[in-house]
C-alpha cells in the first residue's frame, strides 16, 4: 500500500476562497489522501460550501478554539503517514501531492519535506514566487521561516510528538520547526512550488506587526536561549539574516524568483483546464 497524505485544513471565515482549497485537493492525481477541515466557528457560509463540494473532504465544527488548538485537533483525527497543512484561503499547485509522494517514498527515512510557494492576490493571480531552502537549525531559531504551510509536509508521527504550540497565535509554524530541528528531523528541501498562499488584508498574519506579534517573538527567543533585546539580538537577526541569503543563493532561490516575474498576473487555478469529463 503506498504512502497516505492527510491534508488539514483550519477554516475560519474564508468561504469566498475555500472552494479553491478543495479543488486543489480534490483534482490532484494522486487518490492516497483524505481532507479535513475543522470550521473553528465561523459565522460566514464556509461549512455550507465544504458539505455541498463534490470532493469529498470531512468537516467537523467547533467554536473558536484558536488555531494552533485547531491544527492539534486535525492531526489527531488524521489518519496519513504524512500530514499537509493547507489553510482555508491557499491551494496546492498541479502534481503536488504526486510529487510529494514520489519524493518521500524514495526516502523512508525522510521527516520532513520543503518546496518553494507563489504569493497570489485574492483573484488567484500571480504575485511573486517565494523561494525556500534547505531547513537549518540557524536559519531557523535567528531567521525564521523560509517556508510557508502550503509549501511543506511532515511524517505524521513526528508531528504528533511535537504538536502545535497552543500558546502562540501567530507563530506556530516556526515554533513547530524549531522543535522539529532541535528534534533532529531529518528534512529535504526541492526547489518546486508547491502551493499558493494568498495575500489579502484579511489575513491573521498581518496582525504580526503588532505587539502581540512582538511579544510572541521575545517568547519564542527566551525559550530557545536566543538573544531578545540590546545588541545580542540585532547580531542575532545579523547572523540568521545572513545564513537565509546564504542558502537562498546556493540552491537558485534569486535566480527563480526573478525568472518568475514573467508570470505575474497570470492565474494559478489549473483546475478549470482539466477534461474533467474524460
Amino acid at each position: 500500500m503506498g504512502t497516505r497524505i492527510s491534508v488539514i485544513t483550519p477554516s475560519y471565515n474564508y468561504g469566498r476562497y475555500i472552494d479553491d482549497t478543495l479543488n486543489s485537493v480534490h483534482y490532484q492525481d494522486v487518490h492516497a489522501w483524505e481532507h479535513l477541515v475543522l470550521d473553528d466557528g465561523s459565522s460566514d457560509d464556509s461549512v455550507a460550501r465544504v458539505r455541498s463540494h463534490p470532493g469529498g473532504a470531512s468537516i467537523a465544527v467547533q467554536q473558536n478554539a484558536g488555531l494552533a488548538a485547531t491544527l492539534n485537533r486535525l492531526v489527531e483525527a488524521a489518519s496519513g503517514d504524512w500530514i499537509g497543512w493547507l489553510n482555508a484561503d491557499d491551494f496546492y499547485l498541479a502534481d503536488t501531492l504526486a510529487t510529494v509522494t514520489g519524493l518521500i517514498e524514495r526516502d523512508p527515512t525522510l521527516d520532513v519535506l520543503i518546496g518553494d510557494s507563489v504569493f497570489v492576490d485574492r483573484h488567484a493571480r500571480t504575485l511573486r514566487l517565494l523561494p525556500s531552502h534547505a531547513c537549518t537549525r540557524g536559519s531557523i531559531l535567528h531567521y525564521g521561516m523560509s517556508a510557508k504551510p502550503c509549501a511543506f509536509f511532515v511524517r505524521a508521527s513526528r508531528l504528533r510528538s511535537i504538536g502545535f504550540n497552543e500558546e502562540t497565535e501567530f507563530l506556530m509554524d516556526k515554533w513547530l520547526f524549531a522543535e522539529l530541528v532541535q528534534s533532529g528531523a531529518k528534512s529535504m528541501y526541492v526547489p518546486v512550488p508547491l502551493g499558493a498562499m494568498r495575500r489579502h488584508g484579511e489575513q491573521v498574519s498581518t496582525k504580526l506587526k503588532g505587539s502581540s506579534g512582538d511579544q510572541e517573538r521575545k517568547a519564542f527567543r527566551q525559550a530557545f536561549d536566543l538573544p531578545w533585546k540590546g545588541v545580542a539580538l540585532s547580531l542575532s537577526r545579523w547572523y540568521g539574516r545572513g545564513l537565509h541569503v546564504a542558502l537562498k543563493l546556493t540552491s537558485g532561490g534569486y535566480w527563480r524568483e526573478l525568472k518568475w516575474r514573467s508570470a505575474a498576473g497570470g492565474n494559478l487555478r489549473w483546475w478549470p483546464m482539466l477534461d474533467l469529463d474524460s
